[in-house]
Formats: C-alpha cells, sequence, structure tokens
C-alpha cells in the first residue's frame, strides 16, 4: 500500500505562498489590471467562490468546508446605539458608473467591456502619473484633482465606514466602552504587535494597497490574542472588476494570514524589541501554533468609489476565498454603510 504524503503545516504552506506572491513578475501578474489570473491561482493553491451577503447580514458560498467563521453585527444591535446626529462628510462621486435606469444599491454592474477596459486604462494612466511624482492627476469630470484618484476615492469611503461603525458618540454604550467595536468585543491591532512583523500589509510604488484598519477579537488578560480572527480594510488604487480578484487584494489577504500564522508567543513587554531582530532570529513559539483555519475578513475599498468583502480561510494546502459583487459608494442613499459598518463590527465564531 503506498505511503500517504504527509501534510504540509499551515504555516509552511502560507509561508511559501507568500513568498511566491511576492514574485509577481515571475507570476505573470500585469501590472496594467492587477487581475490574477484562472492559472495564476490554479498555481497557488487559491479557490475563489462567490458570497453573497444579504441586507440582513446572513452570508452564503458556494462553497462553505470551512464555514463562515464570523457572525455580522445584527441591523437592530446597530440601531440600539445611534449617533446623535447624521454624518455629514460623505462626498459623492461626480460621475455614476452605471446608468440612472439601473442604478443599485447592490453591485450590478451594467458597463460594456469595453466601457469597463477604458475605465481602467483611464486608472492605470492616473496609477502612472502618481508613480512619476506628478503633482496632479485628471478626476471625473476633465479637471486635475488628486482628490479624484481612486486611491483618495477608497481611501474616503473606507475613513466613513469606519467612522460610522466606531464613532465614540453612539448612544446606549456602557461607560467602559469607547465605541461600538469595543462593546462587541473588538481591539484595533497597532504598533509593536508582533502581527505587524511581516510585511504585505501595505505597498507602495507599482503597486499600490495600504491597510488601514485592523481588528481582532479582545486579548486575553496577559496581552496575548485570544482567536486567530483577523476584520480588515484595504485600501486599492485601481478600478475593480466583479468576477476577478486583484493582486493588491490578494496579498493582503494572504499577508494577514500568514502574519497570524508566525506571530510569536511574547510578552507585551518585549513586543517593541521584536522590530529590531532579523527574521531568522525571531522566537519560534507561536501564539496560534495548532490553528488550521486562520479566517480573515477583509473590506477592500477601490476605484472609482466602491468596495466588496472577501472572506479567506485555509482548508489543507489551500487557501479558500470567498468573494462579494462590487457594491456602489458613489451616491450616499444607495451606499451600503450600515451593511459595511456591520460586517466591520464582525465578530468571530469557533468552528
Amino acid at each position: 500500500m503506498p505511503r500517504r504524503s504527509p501534510r504540509k503545516n499551515v504555516r509552511d504552506v502560507l509561508n511559501a505562498m507568500w513568498e511566491t506572491l511576492d514574485h509577481e513578475d515571475e507570476l505573470g501578474v500585469s501590472e496594467e489590471t492587477g487581475i490574477i489570473s484562472a492559472d495564476i491561482l490554479m498555481q497557488l493553491k487559491i479557490r475563489v467562490h462567490a458570497l453573497e451577503i444579504d441586507p440582513l447580514g446572513d452570508v452564503s458560498m458556494t462553497i462553505d468546508d470551512p464555514p463562515f467563521l464570523f457572525d455580522i453585527l445584527l441591523e437592530s444591535d446597530l440601531r440600539q446605539h445611534p449617533l446623535p446626529e447624521e454624518m455629514d462628510s460623505f462626498h459623492e462621486y461626480p460621475e455614476l458608473s452605471e446608468s440612472p435606469e439601473t442604478e443599485s444599491s447592490g453591485a450590478e454592474r451594467p458597463e460594456t467591456e469595453s466601457l469597463r477596459a477604458e475605465s481602467l486604462r483611464a486608472e492605470s494612466l492616473r496609477a502612472e502619473s502618481l508613480r512619476a511624482e506628478s503633482p496632479e492627476a485628471e478626476s471625473p469630470e476633465g479637471s486635475l484633482d488628486l482628490s479624484w484618484t481612486s486611491e483618495a476615492r477608497a481611501r474616503a469611503v473606507s475613513d466613513y465606514i469606519t467612522d460610522f461603525a466606531l464613532n465614540p458618540s453612539r448612544k446606549n454604550l456602557p461607560p467602559s466602552c469607547r465605541n461600538l467595536g469595543e462593546h462587541v468585543g473588538l481591539s484595533p491591532i497597532s504598533l509593536p504587535d508582533p502581527f505587524l512583523l511581516g510585511n504585505g500589509l501595505d505597498c507602495t510604488g507599482i503597486w499600490f494597497w495600504r491597510t488601514q484598519l485592523i481588528l481582532e477579537a479582545k486579548k486575553r488578560e496577559n496581552g496575548q490574542p485570544s482567536r486567530p480572527h483577523i476584520i480588515m480594510t484595504t485600501i486599492v488604487n485601481r478600478v475593480g472588476q466583479n468576477d476577478s480578484i486583484l493582486y493588491e487584494e490578494l496579498v493582503p489577504l494572504v499577508s494577514a494570514m500568514r502574519n497570524r500564522a508566525n506571530q510569536p508567543e511574547v510578552p507585551p513587554a518585549k513586543w517593541e524589541s521584536l522590530f529590531e531582530m532579523d527574521e531568522q532570529k525571531l522566537p519560534d513559539n507561536r501564539v496560534f501554533k495548532d490553528e488550521k483555519t486562520f479566517p480573515v475578513l477583509m473590506l477592500s475599498f477601490l476605484g472609482p468609489q466602491h468596495a466588496r468583502v472577501f472572506y479567506a480561510r485555509m482548508k489543507n494546502d489551500e487557501v479558500i476565498i470567498g468573494q462579494s459583487e462590487l457594491y456602489s459608494f458613489e451616491r450616499k442613499n444607495t451606499a451600503n454603510i450600515e451593511l459595511f459598518a456591520r460586517l466591520l463590527l464582525s465578530t468571530p465564531v469557533r468552528e
């Protein structure tokens, strides 16, 4: 009877996958579109499936093993903690990317392929202009204004959703909680947390993406993370397409999983010293040495003024990714602001 080959360690799989992704030229990723092809996904052992989220927060995927390991905040829970007054910093996009007859709060995108290609080419030219350190970039109205690049619009929407979800002025919060995130048991990750030791959460240059916010379940009393789950927001300086994942989205997703798998178990008092060490000299004891899935929920904000949801987790030696359709944030009255705030306030679920 043939001997079954040993199953690879999850951390080793993620490290190898990240190293391959870090050489995008060898992978053959197009700088013009940034789209990860089906062949590249197959080479990396990554499977991408549709992720459907209804307004109530129920999630369904074309594959559910392992399942969706987050509980989205209920609409009723959000409404129990209203803002004292309406936020007024939402900037609408001056030109809709979809016709008025078919505009919707969801992500149905009626553009033809030629219009989509034209939009991608325009974004590529804007990005090239930025890389050349040009002081200005073309706006949707034809004037020169950096505030209308995909990066700027993605950042604005990301900041708005974050402020809406975590606004400290929300009513009916316990005195011990500064915001709704703390109330549901979430905490932000910031330096010098060892989760941030690994590369890949941010990139500037030919490729651009930036992780804006990272949340986790409340830490244990000893300062160590209590759950492997990660919730994050990422901004991308590119126009996205339905049914395709961008290099600028895949890398931070895999990087978050890899960083969690590699996270050393070190007392908080020694965290700062870790950032002065060579990677080869970091402690080998891991916080989640027995974890198999490393779930990540990522809200991706991109051009022209849109967002989508990714849910990634390991299964054996593969990464399984659920990807939603694009949601338009071009008009406030049709933008899914509350849904994305509730997604950001999701809480980890044990498998």
